[in-house]
């Protein structure tokens, strides 16, 4: 019953990914979904929380594998796929090494067949062309060949001048459903060119009826024979050299032989089994070597379409602060959230390590990073369904607790967290009934198995659970992990393309295969930038990109041994900086050479994500000077100590406004986010005897003329940002203050508009992320009140605390006037 609600729902919207796509992408959407569809089933678990409570170990678990006899902290982000699945059927937990591989089952989604209520079959004219179509040049197919030694009957053939069709009924057939031993392979691809001709054959009569052509051998044993035919044409047949420009020029494909297939019999049961609609005279059969049979009929054998297994894909993000800012590149409102916490403290006990965590400046602890994490999570991870994502807290270390006192130590800590939430709309996302509290590295632990039960629970409650998804895009995920398998986690579009045109069933169109990237990076499957220096490459494995971004952005621990990193590191802790030079120097070394060889790309994708920042900087004519460094915001270290602030005048010399969140905290990396966009905007400040840049943690100074600076303060509920004159505020312009606060204000929302969609499933928000506040001029604890207040206030606006007189007529320069200079910067 809960399966058939959850195909009921799916049926009634497309994915919400797709909604928010452009009106043209998301029809293609709809249409390949109406051609074709499966159930989708996959689970994401992603772990989170303090550094050394037990995240790898649990992860590990899972999986299948031991925990690591010394303690070894996770350097950025573990991604666990294909080690781990769960039986639908039997709710049991598959961890560790299986007698079948994820792309297998992969392969298995091609024999789903899609609910009767969830899309309505549509038949498409063979002769009038959509965005549908496959090319009438080259329309691919792939079709495995047998072993067996087949016999042709001649009652199958029709006059080949009058090519069969499809009855309506039978249209969409797809890739047809029971088959045991002829699945496709990506390892060692077939592909047919299917050479298209306009309807001018004639038709076939509309009342005949055609039989399944592929069903298991208890089924229907005349299908059976009708597939040996098949077979036994192709093996009749001679060569054809011309491959019709499908052959391969490398080797991921393999050697191809190419048969043509003429029979109109064999035909007909071609399109059926591979849901092709339009006529067609012959077909062109491309045959790789037998380990491709081996495969194929390993595949089939195991009957995995019917044994209704999910893959459960594990995250492990490391708990060191520095990595924040990459984090939030890969959350998303799909996955399950397990935040894990130490139980042999409380709460409120310090934390053993001390890192900056957003809301506290002293001691932190277990409550610190419980509320930073779930905060995080719901706030930039909404989903348009109450109460999702879902978030587990599992307590560890269960070990180092006293037997007797265990117990006592579990309700309190959940007591507390239930104290915590039960008045708070985050609540809801909480899945803490089982006050889970484990050793994790014993196996033996019963609550272990908990965990796997309370995974697999909320697996089946998610929104995304068997949502419809369209089956011609399997062949391509199967392309891809074969990509990946081999050790190949990132290729051209142009490679692409290729692959594309030697897909089993037909290949995608241009905008059907921009669609399916599109689709691809909106789950989190591949990486794909639309965008100019961006859109030639895709990485078809995420951890391409976390390796990249933990060979720069990583925790000093990480860079022990290592000189030159070491030496990179200081550079950034100190000011923020990392050389061109550097970053190649790294990456020329044997443990990342694989970056060098798409290094502009790599860099390109960093600096669009804000890992990594051009400065801007400018000589006395005002010309863009190149830089030799990268700004990188996230791992600044050093504060502010250079007497800027407190410098003569300066409460007379500034105007400052204040962005206070709406939420209870600014995560770190739209914190970073921000600064970097001040770095590619405007050049960082020098200042002093040394000229020292002024760029600190989550703070910077700016030069927006030879006589004002603005000054940038992030702070955990705020971001305050000052206008300081050389000599005094009442020279700056109003039109210039008013022009850079739009400025910000659309950058703000901008990026933190980015971070929802790319980790929710909201196309929008109607409330604003930020709202603007006057700031008073102390550079100290300063006051703040609502722009609308100052509606109640004479001339002159004295704030309370530090009792300094404010200028309404300067105050309100923030404000916009009739003319508005907008700086071509912005």
């Amino acid at each position: 019953m809960l399966l058939f609600l959850h195909l009921l729902t799916a049926c009634k919207r497309l994915p919400a990914e797709v909604n928010k796509f452009d009106k043209k992408s998301a029809h293609v959407f709809s249409s390949l979904l109406k051609e074709e569809s499966y159930p989708h089933f996959e689970s994401r678990l992603m772990l989170a929380g303090e550094q050394g409570t037990g995240k790898t170990t649990l992860a590990r678990y899972l999986v299948g594998k031991r925990p690591t006899r010394f303690r070894i902290s996770t350097d950025g982000i573990e991604l666990y796929n294909g080690l781990s699945y769960m039986d639908r059927e039997s709710k049991e937990w598959l961890g560790g090494h299986q007698d079948f591989s994820l792309e297998e089952i992969t392969v298995s989604r091609s024999l789903l067949k899609e609910n009767k209520l969830s899309i309505k079959k549509v038949k498409l004219d063979d002769t009038s062309p959509s965005s549908q179509d496959v090319p009438v040049e080259a329309q691919t197919i792939s079709i495995p060949r047998s072993k067996r030694n087949l016999q042709h009957k001649p009652n199958d053939t029709v006059s080949s001048n009058t090519p069969p069709e499809l009855p309506e009924h039978e249209a969409n057939t797809g890739y047809g459903t029971g088959i045991q031993d002829k699945l496709p392979s990506s390892d060692m691809q077939l592909s047919s060119l299917i050479t298209n001709r306009k309807s001018s054959y004639g038709s076939r009569n509309r009342n005949e009826t055609l039989q399944p052509d592929f069903l298991s051998e208890n089924e229907n044993t005349d299908s059976m024979n009708d597939r040996d035919r098949v077979e036994a044409l192709t093996n009749k047949e001679k060569p054809i050299d011309n491959s019709g420009g499908c052959r391969p020029k490398s080797g991921f494909i393999g050697e191809m032989h190419i048969e043509t297939v003429t029979k109109p019999g064999a035909i007909r049961r071609l399109k059926n089994f591979f849901g092709v609609n339009k006529k067609v005279k012959e077909i062109k059969v491309s045959i790789t070597k037998e380990k491709f049979l081996e495969k194929s009929s390993k595949v089939g054998k195991k009957q995995l379409h019917n044994k209704k297994i999910a893959p459960i894909i594990i995250w492990d993000f490391g708990g060191q602060d520095v990595f924040y800012s990459t984090h939030q590149t890969f959350l998303t409102y799909r996955a399950i959230y397990m935040i894990v916490l130490d139980g042999s403290r409380t709460l409120d006990d310090p934390c053993p390590s001390e890192q900056y965590l957003p809301g506290k400046s002293e001691h932190k602890t277990a409550r610190d990073y419980l509320l930073f994490w779930i905060n995080t999570i719901v706030t930039y991870c909404k989903g348009s369904i109450q109460g999702f994502p879902k978030i587990m807290v599992v307590l560890t270390h269960k070990d180092q607790v006293k037997a007797h006192d265990v117990e006592e130590r579990r309700q309190e800590i959940f007591a507390e967290i239930n104290e915590m939430f039960k008045h708070t709309p985050l609540m809801q996302h909480l899945v803490i009934e089982d006050k889970i509290f484990v050793n994790a590295k014993d196996k033996n632990d019963t609550e272990m198995e908990k965990i796997k039960e309370v995974i697999i629970s909320e697996s089946e409650r998610q929104p995304t659970w068997g949502e419809l998804l369209p089956k011609c895009f399997i062949p391509l995920e199967l392309e891809f992990a074969s990509l990946t398998r081999r050790n190949i986690p990132l290729i051209t579009l142009e490679h692409l393309k290729k692959v594309n045109a030697l897909q089993p069933i037909r290949p995608l169109s241009e905008d059907e295969l921009k669609v399916f990237l599109k689709f691809q990076h909106s789950i989190g499957k591949l990486l794909y930038f639309d965008q100019l220096k961006l859109n030639d490459r895709i990485i078809l494995s995420p951890t391409l990109l976390i390796d990249a971004f933990k060979s720069i952005v990583t925790d000093k621990r990480f860079c022990k041994g290592d000189r030159k990193r070491e030496e990179i590191w200081d550079a950034m802790g100190m000011r923020g900086v990392v050389s061109k030079e550097a970053i190649q120097e790294v990456w020329k070394r044997k443990k990342y050479i694989k970056f060098y060889k798409d290094k502009d790309y790599l860099l390109n994708v960093m600096t669009h994500l804000d890992i990594l920042v051009e400065p801007k900087r400018y000589d006395s004519n005002r010309t863009r000077i190149p830089a030799d460094f990268y700004y990188v915001a996230s791992m600044v270290r050093g504060n502010d100590d250079s007497g800027y602030l407190h410098s003569t005048t300066f409460t007379q010399r500034n105007i400052a406004i204040a962005f206070q969140s709406t939420s209870l905290m600014i995560p770190p990396a739209l914190s970073f986010r921000f600064i970097s966009y001040c770095l590619s905007v405007w050049a960082v400040k020098t200042y002093g005897e040394a000229n020292d840049d002024m760029l600190f943690h989550r703070s910077g100074v700016f030069t927006i003329d030879p006589s004002l600076d603005m000054y940038i303060l992030c702070e955990d509920d705020k971001i305050t940002v000052r206008l300081v004159h050389a000599r005094t505020n009442a020279l700056i312009m109003r039109d210039l203050a008013s022009s850079i606060n739009e400025c910000l204000t659309s950058a703000l929302e901008k990026i933190s508009q980015l971070y929802i969609r790319t980790s929710s499933d909201q196309s929008q928000t109607n409330d604003e992320s930020f709202v603007t506040r006057v700031c008073c001029s102390s550079p100290d604890k300063p006051c703040i009140i609502p722009f609308e207040n100052l509606s109640h206030v004479g001339k002159i606006w004295k704030c309370s605390t530090h009792g300094i007189e404010h200028n309404i007529h300067m105050i309100k320069s923030w404000i916009s006037g009739k003319v508005r200079i907008v700086p071509k910067l912005c």
